[in-house]
């Protein structure tokens, strides 16, 4: 009597799909045919369908900030601040997963999309994209060599998804070194062509404030910047428009006072994490961005926090010590993640409850939404072979 088996297509279509990434690599060896599959670009877009459905997948990405404390001539303390960590937190798991042991300052993350992150390396002034699922990796040059940027500074860069022309692509702007109020040079990096291309100046002239050039989320594959952060009362955003190749402003979101927030990638909506004070508890109202409307709406209110868990003696928006910050959300039902002396926490609105995540040292900076994936980019090599000093 035969074996009963099951029909090719459904293992393709509906089993391998839904496997995690380290099975799925395993069974890579099963056959030439499985391995052909798995190498595909269209399975890793149906596994990472399958694996964005599942909120248990749910992970942030972040930098990690150590901090030095030290004291000059005159007894006054120095605080002084360099990149520690990348570091992965598991909803799941409630656990913590180091990625990369950054010991120097000069590395910056730009983002994560679709398993995939974006770093740029200050000092050798190159970009890489790599997806640590896979542990693979490629590596280049800005185009400063390129279009002879001698005189020009950076000002803003991004990781971004074309989804029209099915390509990743790195986006950065310089202005002439001391002149401010010159036009941005704008350069973008296509995944697929391996190569810079020039569209034109950027006609985006109002941004006088950068936060370090570093978006502060992506959503749907679109980078989104704050500026003029001392507009008071005013949350001001821009994002990189892939059709017209240039910047877009956000409509302003207005509130009652000056507050500290942050700008996060909430289920794949726009979203702004506000800070209320209200004596010793601290209040989180969330609002989200209608990118059909183009409007904003107060969704709901999150707390209250105990208080003592956030510094007020600190700036919280001027990246400096804190005892307390907000890192962002987890997609499913829109956890708010913090850090409180050191800890990890993570507030549910609709249990009102705080659960503790991971005690460990250290403090946070760019945050972004991850989730693992399969996608490979020509180009891409072994990590190891890539900057091998970030990979020891």
């Amino acid at each position: 009597m035969a074996q009963p088996c099951l029909p090719d297509d459904i293992i393709r279509t509906n089993i391998l799909p839904r496997l995690s990434i380290k099975s799925v690599t395993r069974f890579r060896s099963v056959c030439k045919s499985w391995n052909s599959l798995i190498l595909e670009p269209g399975f890793a877009k149906d596994h990472l369908y399958f694996t964005a459905r599942n909120p248990q997948d749910d992970t942030l990405i972040f930098n990690k900030l150590a901090l030095t404390l030290s004291y000059d001539d005159f007894g006054t303390m120095i605080t002084s601040a360099h990149y520690g960590d990348i570091a992965l937190l598991s909803l799941s798991e409630l656990s913590e997963t180091k990625l990369l042991d950054v010991t120097s300052a000069e590395l910056h993350m730009l983002g994560s999309i679709n398993g995939l992150v974006c770093l740029f390396l200050d000092k050798q002034d190159q970009f890489i994209v790599w997806n640590p699922a896979i542990r693979q990796a490629m590596k280049f040059d800005s185009p400063r060599k390129q279009f002879l940027l001698r005189y020009m500074k950076r000002k803003f860069y991004g990781f971004c998804w074309d989804a029209v022309e099915n390509d990743f692509k790195v986006m950065v702007s310089y202005y002439k070194i001391g002149n401010l109020d010159s036009p941005l040079s704008l350069y973008v990096y296509s995944c697929n062509l391996g190569s810079w291309s020039s569209p034109r100046n950027s006609l985006f002239t109002e941004v006088w404030w950068d936060n370090h050039g570093l978006p502060s989320a992506i959503v749907s594959g679109v980078p989104y910047w704050t500026y003029s952060w001392y507009s008071r009362g005013t949350i001001k955003l821009f994002k990189f428009d892939l059709i017209s190749k240039d910047f877009r402003k956000v409509p302003e979101l207005y509130l009652l006072d000056h507050k500290n927030f942050i700008v996060v990638n909430l289920k794949e909506c726009l979203s702004a994490l506000v800070y209320d004070y209200a004596l010793v508890n601290i209040f989180v109202d969330v609002h989200c961005f209608d990118e059909g409307l183009g409007v904003w709406s107060k969704m709901y209110r999150v707390g209250p926090i105990n208080g003592d868990m956030f510094s007020r003696g600190w700036g919280l928006m001027y990246n400096v010590r804190v005892s307390g910050k907000l890192l962002g959300c987890f997609k499913h039902n829109g956890e708010i993640v913090f850090s409180a002396n050191c800890k990890y926490k993570c507030y549910h609105h609709e249990t009102n409850k705080i659960t503790d995540l991971h005690n460990q040292e250290g403090y946070t900076e760019e945050c972004f939404s991850y989730k693992a994936s399969l996608f490979f980019l020509e180009g891409m090599k072994p990590q190891h072979q890539v900057e091998p000093t970030l990979w020891k």
